[in-house]
C-alpha cells in the first residue's frame, strides 16, 4: 500500500536525523555536568537538553510503532487450543475481570502470538471504554466468547463502554481519539486478521450502550485428520539426529 511505503520512507529519513540529535544531547549533558557554570545557566541548559533528549526518544518510539504496522511478518501458524489462548489473554488485563464465556474446546491453526496481540489490543480498548463510561462496573462489562461454524471460527468481544461516535475513521492510519494514542492499534489488528484471511468488524451494540467486536477466521478449526496429518508432516520434516551426530 502507498501509506506503508510512505511510512518506511519517512521513518528512515527521520531516524537518520534523530540519531545525531540524541547523541549530541547526551554528549552536551555530560560536558555541562563537568563544567563550572553559574547555577541558573547550568540548570536551564540541563533542562533544555533533557527536553531535547526526551522528545527525540518519544518521536523514536512513535516511529517504531508505525514501522511495525508497515512490516508485519506473515503468520507463523501452529495448532493451539482456543480456550487456553483466550484464557491467557484475559488474565493479562489487570484493571478489571474480563468475562470469558466457555465455548467449543477445539484446536485452531493460527499464529498464536499475532492473534494474542490482536486480542490484547481489542480487550484494552474495551476496558478503556468501560472505565470512561462509568465508575460502577458490572460483571459483564467486558465479555469475550467464541463460536464455531464448520471449519470457521468467530470471536466476539462485547463491552458496556461509551460506544462509538463515528466508525468511518476507525482503521485509518494515524487516526486516534485518545490523547496518548498513536492510531495504530486497530490498524495493526485488522492487518493481522486479514493476513489470516479473516475479517475484523467493530460496531455499536444494538441491545445496550457499548461496542461489539467480531473476528472471523475462516478454515482455521482443525479436525482429527488435520492433527494427524500435522503430526506426520512434523515427522517428515524432523532432522535425523542419529545420522547427523555420526563421525564424518
Amino acid at each position: 500500500m502507498a501509506w506503508q511505503r510512505l511510512i518506511r520512507v519517512l521513518s528512515h529519513e527521520i531516524n537518520n536525523s534523530l540519531a545525531p540529535i540524541r547523541t549530541i544531547a547526551r554528549t552536551l549533558d555530560r560536558m555541562t555536568s563537568n563544567t563550572d557554570l553559574p547555577t541558573p545557566i547550568s540548570e536551564n541548559l540541563k533542562h533544555g537538553l533533557e527536553v531535547i533528549h526526551d522528545r527525540a526518544d518519544s518521536l523514536n518510539r512513535f516511529l517504531q510503532s508505525y514501522t511495525r504496522v508497515a512490516k508485519i511478518p506473515p503468520p507463523t501458524r501452529r495448532a493451539v487450543i482456543i480456550d487456553t489462548l483466550l484464557t491467557h489473554v484475559c488474565t493479562l488485563e489487570s484493571r478489571l475481570v474480563v468475562n470469558l464465556v466457555s465455548g467449543p474446546k477445539v484446536q485452531i491453526f493460527v499464529d498464536p502470538d499475532q492473534l494474542e496481540q490482536v486480542l490484547i489490543n481489542l480487550i484494552k480498548n474495551a476496558v478503556d471504554a468501560v472505565l470512561l463510561a462509568s465508575e460502577h462496573i458490572g460483571a459483564q462489562a467486558v465479555t469475550i466468547f467464541w463460536a464455531i461454524h464448520a471449519r470457521d471460527l468467530e470471536i466476539f468481544i462485547r463491552d458496556e463502554g461509551i460506544g462509538l461516535t463515528q466508525t468511518e475513521n476507525l482503521f485509518v492510519p494515524f487516526y486516534t481519539t485518545k490523547e496518548t494514542g498513536f492510531g495504530i492499534g486497530l490498524l495493526l489488528s485488522r492487518q493481522i486478521i486479514e493476513a489470516h484471511k479473516g475479517t475484523l468488524d467493530i460496531k455499536n451494540r444494538k441491545d445496550r450502550r457499548g461496542c461489539e467486536v467480531e473476528i472471523k477466521l475462516p478454515l482455521c478449526v482443525l479436525n482429527v485428520s488435520d492433527l494427524s496429518n500435522s503430526a506426520h508432516e512434523d515427522e517428515r520434516q524432523a532432522p535425523n539426529t542419529a545420522s547427523a551426530s555420526g563421525d564424518d
